[in-house]
């Protein structure tokens, strides 16, 4: 494998931490497998990039996609997605639908319904390790990553949303704060780059899902209009390019598959950028390496 790897610049973080920006970046040419590098074996938190994982093991694992799972009210999560407002009590969703709704809104009461139907996080890592990928820990849910993240941990995951954002209120800036620096440092949901590339080659060689499946999977991906500032920002539009973004306070992510047009040859990224002065910031950074890659890759003769 050739690879190249890029010298890392650490600039001061201001805003919300003492830590550095810190990047962590891999893209990988298939089948080629030339790949370029930076920190790419430093974890990193996974945000809503775990979601990838749990999507292609749900695939790969539920006998009846058209199986409903019954929406109830103290199902609803905060943050990303689209159910917690169109919520009915007992309306049903398939597993296909919930997986839609996590690729393409990231929603994250979906996500936490297929966790449970899937027997949660821990058996996510594990599945992971059978195929061996053992850089990823997968521990919380999206209810546990974010009341350690707002410091009301304390919860049930079966009290309600209006409960949840209550606690969330009454829990002070400082306090919420000194939380999410602990969730975010210890990351109890980590991944390195280099995993998570591995983890997207075995994808796209058919190692995971059937070609029916994949395809689904990647339509969901292609279809989010969520990472748009990031891996597929400055790309040229006539490209296939599916992903699956993450953010988390101080972090940005995106994980992605780009069809380059020979329909033969892809590009696989991992990128996480932790730090700096904002948000814009985070996804510049990103994009912009995304872009080198894509354009060392495309002038290569392989």
């Amino acid at each position: 494998m050739k690879s190249i790897f890029f010298a890392i610049v650490i600039v001061p973080f201001m805003l919300f931490s003492n830590e550095p920006s810190r990047i962590g970046f891999a893209a990988l040419h298939l089948p080629s497998l030339s790949s370029i590098e930076q920190n790419s074996d430093q974890y990193f938190p996974l945000a809503s990039t775990f979601k990838l994982f749990l999507a292609v093991y749900c695939l790969q694992q539920e006998p009846d996609l058209n199986f409903k799972l019954k929406l109830k009210n103290h199902d609803l999560r905060d943050g990303a997605g689209i159910l917690k407002s169109q919520f009915s009590e007992g309306i049903e969703y398939s597993i296909r639908e919930l997986i839609e709704l996590m690729m393409i809104y990231s929603d994250n009461t979906a996500t936490d319904l297929l966790l449970r139907r899937c027997e949660g996080p821990f058996h996510l890592t594990e599945w992971l390790k059978s195929i061996g990928i053992k850089e990823i820990t997968i521990t919380n849910s999206c209810f546990d990553i974010l009341a350690s993240y707002y410091g009301i941990n304390h919860l049930s995951p079966d009290c309600t949303l209006e409960v949840f954002e209550a606690h969330k209120q009454e829990t002070s800036l400082l306090a919420q704060q000194n939380a999410s620096h602990t969730y975010l440092t210890e990351m109890p949901d980590r991944a390195t780059p280099q995993s998570i590339l591995l983890f997207l080659k075995k994808l796209i060689n058919n190692e995971l899902l059937s070609e029916d499946l994949k395809t689904f999977l990647l339509q969901c991906m292609h279809k989010s209009t969520m990472g748009a500032q990031r891996i597929r920002k400055h790309l040229p539009h006539h490209l296939f390019c599916c992903d699956k973004e993450g953010t988390l306070g101080i972090l940005a992510a995106d994980v992605g598959v780009i069809l380059l047009p020979d329909n033969q040859s892809y590009i696989l990224i991992a990128a996480y950028a932790y730090g700096g002065n904002s948000l814009q910031e985070r996804e510049d950074r990103i994009a912009e390496l995304s872009l080198n890659a894509y354009k060392h890759f495309s002038s290569q003769k392989f």
